[in-house]
């Protein structure tokens, strides 16, 4: 079900989070937040196990652990825009995955 696009821009955020000056501990988080809500196939199970496509269990975990992510980060690597543009992206490319595999899962 993974197709180009996805992989593609996971990388994408994956290369530059991981040339980006900013704490160790902070990009560990990241990359796990990408590593779990920007994998289709994970998403894909994450809708799958609950009982109600519409269901918003998924996006509210989303947000709410890039939210813990965030607190993470350091207060230099806050004054970074770049970072928090960052942060809007990474769930602007959640919410596009997410509503893609929404979409294929066959109604019950």
């Amino acid at each position: 079900m993974n197709d180009i696009y996805c992989i593609e821009e996971k990388s994408h955020v994956l290369r530059y989070v991981n040339n980006i000056p900013i704490s160790g501990r902070y990009r560990t988080e990241l990359v796990r937040w990408i590593n779990t809500y920007l994998d289709e196939e994970n998403v894909e199970k994450r809708l799958s196990s609950t009982n109600d496509v519409s269901d918003m269990s998924v996006k509210q975990a989303a947000e709410r652990d890039l939210e813990l992510t965030i607190l993470f980060a350091k207060k230099e690597d806050r004054t970074n825009s770049g970072i928090i543009f960052l942060e809007g992206e990474l769930l602007f490319l959640f919410n596009l995955l997410y509503e893609k595999v929404k979409a294929q899962i066959p109604a019950a």
